[in-house]
């Protein structure tokens, strides 16, 4: 189940087991986590560093293990994001020490916020977009942390003889 109040509302209603219906289980790939304070009525950063862990710990190296989704609603007045923001980027960079800690000891494999939207499109109130500044570098930060750790490139150049469109056909 998930944590939290719960009560009337959702969060606390739903969920599973996620040592025998995920970690244990044959039919399932990989072991993926949600991470929502403001749904589960449990807003602290520590909460969900040690969230994340425990899961991790549950799940020990039996199969991939992904922080899929985590993030915190942002207002939608001037005034609302600016607090919001904040409190978003303190549990982003809460979100990404503990993946960054866990992947350097293999026990998780990746993580994605939730949700990326292009300028002026989307509701945006869990959204992230690029004009999100203080937000967006940690994201571009820990992308480029997590490539290097697994060895793979932290940029994608391209050499202007390979593009199609500067070449001419014959």
């Amino acid at each position: 189940m998930n944590p939290g109040k719960g009560g009337g509302r959702w969060a606390g209603r739903e969920g599973q087991d996620f040592l025998s219906q995920v970690v244990e289980s044959s039919c399932v790939d990989y072991a993926g986590i949600h991470v929502w304070p403001d749904a589960w009525d449990v807003e602290t950063p520590e909460f969900q560093k040690q969230f994340i862990l425990n899961r991790a710990k549950l799940v020990n190296g039996k199969k991939p293990f992904v922080l899929e989704e985590f993030g915190i609603i942002v207002g939608k007045s001037p005034e609302e994001r600016k607090e919001d923001m904040k409190k978003r980027d303190m549990y982003f960079k809460n979100a990404f020490e503990t993946t960054e800690k866990l992947a350097k000891e293999n026990k998780i494999s990746g993580s994605m916020f939730w949700h990326f939207y292009d300028e002026n499109v989307g509701p945006g109130r869990f959204g992230v977009r690029t004009s999100d500044a203080s937000t967006w570098k940690m994201i571009e930060n820990h992308a480029k942390f997590m490539a290097r750790l697994s060895g793979l490139q932290t940029s994608c150049p391209v050499a202007a003889e390979n593009d199609v469109s500067t070449q001419s056909s014959s």
